[in-house]
């Protein structure tokens, strides 16, 4: 509990973790508290971040970029319809090629002289 009440004031930090056998590492712990939406004051750094303007105009550039590629992205039933196209064509294949097999196989048996 002392870890996250520090992470709510503070960013997780390589210094958070006194082993260095630490089972996950400190992207692990990031990722997972980052993307629940953890909250993390930055207030008490505010001092170090100096070009906070130039940061907010690339993160507007990297949204609008997410708004236009995504909906340049096929839906997931574009994606499906031709691998389910596919997977019956295949299918129908193989089982054509079972059924000439299997009558050539039978045809061959009968045949053959007793």
């Amino acid at each position: 509990m002392e870890k996250l009440e520090r992470w709510a004031e503070h960013p997780l930090s390589r210094y958070d973790f006194g082993n260095s056998f630490e089972p996950f590492a400190l992207e692990t712990y990031q990722y997972i508290l980052y993307g629940m939406g953890f909250p993390t004051s930055l207030e008490d750094n505010s001092a170090s971040f100096h070009q906070v303007e130039l940061a907010k105009r690339y993160f507007a550039q990297v949204e609008t970029l997410t708004v236009m590629t995504v909906k340049e992205l096929p839906s997931h039933r574009e994606l499906l319809n031709p691998l389910q196209t596919y997977r019956s064509q295949k299918n129908e294949h193989n089982i054509i090629k079972i059924g000439v097999t299997h009558v050539s196989q039978a045809r061959c048996s009968r045949q053959r002289p007793a």
